[in-house]
Order: C-alpha cells, then structure tokens, then sequence
C-alpha cells in the first residue's frame, strides 16, 4: 500500500537519509521518537508537503510525484496535532473536511448524495 525507497528529504539543516519502509494495507503502524528527529519530516514527504531529495515514495502502486495534490488528498489526510479550527466545535465538521478533496468546482457544502 505505501512503500518508502532510500528517501532523503528535509531541509537545509536538517535531513532524513536513507528511509526505508513498507506498510501493507492489513497494517497498522505508528512513528515514533524524540522531539526533532524528523517525524513530522517524513509525514510531510508521504503528502508532499516535503519534496524529496532522492528516493521515491509509492502510494498503491504509484509514484506519489505523479499524482496531484488532490489524487493524493482523496486517499491521505493528515491532522496535525497543534491543528487550530476556533470556529469549529463539532468533531462532525472536522471530520467532514476530509470530504473537501471530493468536492466538485465551486461547491462548497457537503450534499446528501454519498
């Protein structure tokens, strides 16, 4: 489902080398370690938020480089943990911001039709 081959990316002081992985559709997986070693790093390179340096990123067997931004936000999404929404008091409205990528040109609001 996701595969990470030699990924190097960051930024000008601060760079991931040599990442590796592959996560399978059944799996669940977490990232973890200390404050600056570069999870967030990773996180954006998977959404291309982070351009990499060298490696690739495959996403259901395509080059994530291939897709557009919105191909790519109808199948990942991403909460960042210091996310700040004031207007938003309803988990229903969060949630419903994963649709956005889904919209068709000019619409704005969800409609009934799933």
């Amino acid at each position: 489902m996701l595969e990470v081959k030699k990924l190097v990316c960051g930024y000008d002081n601060f760079l991931l080398k040599d990442i590796s992985f592959k996560v399978n559709s059944s799996e669940l997986v977490g990232i973890i370690g200390p404050n600056g070693s570069g999870k967030t790093t990773l996180i954006k390179a998977i959404t291309k938020l982070v351009k990499p340096k060298e490696g690739e990123i495959i996403y259901r067997g395509k080059d994530i480089t291939k897709l557009s931004f919105k191909e790519l936000a109808k199948e990942i999404a991403v909460v960042s943990q210091d996310a700040q929404f004031p207007d938003m008091v309803k988990v229903k409205d969060f949630v419903l911001l994963g649709r956005i990528p889904h919209f068709k040109k000019f619409q704005f609001l969800e409609t009934k039709r799933i």
